[in-house]
């Protein structure tokens, strides 16, 4: 007699093949693997999903979790492949992003190139504010000005915009004003706000985090859109939907996309860490999505520009929020 409920599928997404495992109730295994569909990624996972389903005889309400890593972010940032992304910032900062450190990986290595940003200075946008270190505001923020800056950044065929204000983790109210009144002007714009992804200090890796998020953002959603629609479809309720790394939710209207650019190669310590280690989850994901990675991988995330890892802080890098779990942070 077959147990009702309970089971789980894990699914890992690559630029080559699609794996699938299941898992019921009484800890029973099924695999699928097939090859990818890079034009449609959901699509393979669909299909896998409905297979594993058909060879476990189970139905989609059985499921009480689907688990999803995905290269669709990671690709889009090493192929340059993401959106035409503009940066509206304070005046006098345009250049943090091009700026970074100042530091390079190797300071005898005379062949070293300078990352080219992932926002080009012509995309770079200045408004006028200022808002002090201790969060007091200096300057007001020029609504006018915005909205002008955000109209000549879509004449030149922007689709997504980053916001970042200097010292705005200290006082978020210009840029969320902001955030609020091009959403309302530009309806078709994808906007991040860098203190929606990285409210700490450090305008270079503020700036860089939101403008990855903001180069990612559309391809992101929509595939997660059509991931979602298609889920609904074959019968799946969205509560067991759930996206590595963990106790991020596969909706929508999520913008943190940056989140979700490792969320593959950190799939095994983040199962090992929920499944072995409890409370001490957080710790030691973060410790194994960077430990665990051999070294043969490094050479990937020098194409990533992860100063953490490449001993540089000029090129873009982007982390996670300080108060969710570290894994996707890169």
């Amino acid at each position: 007699m077959k147990l009702r409920g309970g089971a789980r599928i894990g699914v890992d997404i690559g630029g080559t093949f699609t794996d699938l495992v299941l898992s019921d109730a009484q800890g029973r295994t099924w695999f699928d693997k097939r090859a990818s569909t890079p034009g449609q990624p959901e699509q393979a996972v669909l299909d896998g999903i409905l297979s594993l389903l058909g060879h476990a005889d189970l139905e989609p309400a059985d499921l009480v979790e689907v688990l999803h890593g995905t290269t669709v972010g990671s690709n889009a940032l090493l192929q340059q492949s993401g959106a035409r992304t503009g940066l509206i910032t304070t005046k006098g900062f345009r250049d943090v992003l091009e700026i970074g450190r100042v530091r390079t990986p190797d300071m005898f290595d005379l062949q070293w190139d300078k990352p080219v940003p992932l926002v080009p200075r012509r995309l770079r946008g200045e408004v006028a504010e200022r808002v002090a270190a201790d969060g007091g505001v200096i300057l007001p923020l020029d609504e006018d000005g915005l909205l002008a800056t955000a109209a000549d950044l879509v004449t030149q065929g922007v689709e997504s915009i980053a916001i970042c204000f200097i010292n705005s983790y200290r006082n978020p109210a210009h840029e969320r004003r902001a955030d609020a009144l091009l959403r309302e002007a530009f309806p078709d714009l994808a906007i991040t706000a860098s203190v929606s992804v990285l409210a700490e200090m450090r305008e270079y890796e503020r700036t860089s985090t939101a403008v990855v998020n903001a180069y990612v953002l559309p391809i992101l959603q929509s595939y997660l859109q059509r991931l979602c629609d298609g889920l609904l479809a074959i019968g799946v309720e969205h509560r067991c939907w759930s996206v590595i790394p963990t106790a991020v939710w596969l909706l929508p209207e999520r913008r943190w996309r940056n989140r979700f650019s490792l969320s593959r190669p950190v799939a095994p310590p983040v199962s090992s860490a929920r499944r072995g280690w409890g409370g001490q989850r957080r710790k030691w994901t973060w410790w194994c999505s960077i430990w665990a990675v051999p070294r043969r991988r490094l050479r990937w995330f020098r194409a990533v520009r992860f100063p953490a890892l490449m001993n540089t802080s000029s090129a873009p890098v982007f982390r996670s929020r300080p108060a969710s779990s570290r894994p996707a942070a890169i």
